[in-house]
């Protein structure tokens, strides 16, 4: 059975290994130390929420998403930043229960929304987002500047 919570600081180092799996799944290469301070101050600053997916009291998958603010809108934003999960553990429905979470996380907030950004060749993410009701946004241009 799956079950999902939302991840404090004490669930931090249990993370690390799928956290860094997922980072070198994007080939980053991070050291652990780092990436776990990195995650315990996003939550013990309230700058994220993590929610992660748990079989057999493991962790097997995990999402992190961050509040922002829309000025025009006065209201609470959401940005999807983070989607694992481990490969032993795909096709298993995970994903669509750390976005149910997500997506309940929002609605308990009383967030605007929830955006997010995928590859444009993850077809089996879109397939999720999709089916979830998310919409491909055609009316805004997205812009990034690197900075390092």
């Amino acid at each position: 059975m799956i079950s999902v919570k939302r991840a404090t600081t004490q669930d931090v180092s249990l993370l690390i290994p799928i956290f860094n799996q997922y980072l070198l799944f994007y080939q980053q290469e991070i050291d652990l130390i780092t990436q776990e301070k990195f995650l315990c101050d996003r939550l013990s600053h309230h700058e994220s929420i993590i929610f992660i997916a748990l079989k057999d009291e493991q962790i097997v998958g995990f999402t992190q998403i961050y509040p922002t603010f829309s000025s025009i809108n006065l209201t609470t934003s959401l940005i999807l930043n983070d989607l694992f999960v481990i490969e032993s553990a795909r096709k298993g429905g995970i994903a669509r229960l750390l976005m149910d979470a997500a997506i309940r996380y929002g609605h308990e907030i009383k967030a605007n929304g929830i955006s997010l950004e995928t590859a444009q060749d993850n077809a089996k993410a879109q397939a999720l987002y999709e089916s979830l009701g998310f919409e491909i946004d055609e009316k805004f241009i997205h812009y990034f500047l690197r900075l390092k």
